[in-house]
């Protein structure tokens, strides 16, 4: 399954496909990160959580502010400027991604973003085991609070995201230093 996922994703790669039509994308709260930068911050945050060699954060209120980082920058990475620079399929990618997240999380994978987005740091803000049981409790999340809870403590069939955060990484890094190549 591994190798054939593989596949599909070098496939779309190659062809340079970027996602049609308009694509959902959040804002993030004033407060949500210390940096001005909001976009690489909420890069930096799924990266550290989700990219190649990432680890999720131990606390559900931790990882639940991380997923909702890894939605926001689907939409910003195919919205917002730089980032709409970067090649198409690195794009469509982060959309897999955040579909693929979501599926993890047993959120439905139409939802808009926004919705999802604030219900995550809802769950982030949560001061204690009894809010967060109530904070999961949102509709959004289908599976309930206890299976969801499970899931933001192991998550499971991630295999798109940490090549989809690479390859803006890597886009990224083809605008800021000029290079035009894979490899960089």
């Amino acid at each position: 399954m591994r190798l054939t996922h593989g596949l599909v994703l070098l496939a779309l790669a190659a062809s340079g496909c970027a996602h049609s039509g308009p694509v959902d994308t959040a804002t993030l709260p004033a407060g949500t990160y210390t940096d001005t930068d909001l976009d690489g911050a909420a890069l930096y945050e799924a990266n550290h959580a989700f990219g190649l060699g990432g680890h999720l954060p131990a606390s559900p209120q931790a990882a639940a502010h991380a997923y909702a980082a890894l939605d926001y920058v689907a939409g910003a990475v195919n919205t917002h400027s730089p980032y709409v620079q970067i090649n198409g399929a690195a794009q469509a990618q982060m959309l897999m991604a955040r579909t693929e997240a979501r599926k993890a999380l047993g959120i439905d994978p139409g939802a808009a973003s926004q919705a999802v987005v604030n219900a995550l740091l809802a769950v982030s803000a949560a001061p204690d085991a009894t809010a967060l049981k109530t904070t999961l409790s949102n509709t959004i999340f289908t599976l309930g609070p206890d299976a969801t809870l499970q899931r933001l403590q192991s998550p499971l069939g991630l295999y798109t995201t940490p090549y989809a955060i690479a390859a803006v990484y890597r886009g990224m890094n083809e605008l800021n230093h000029g290079c035009n190549t894979m490899f960089c």
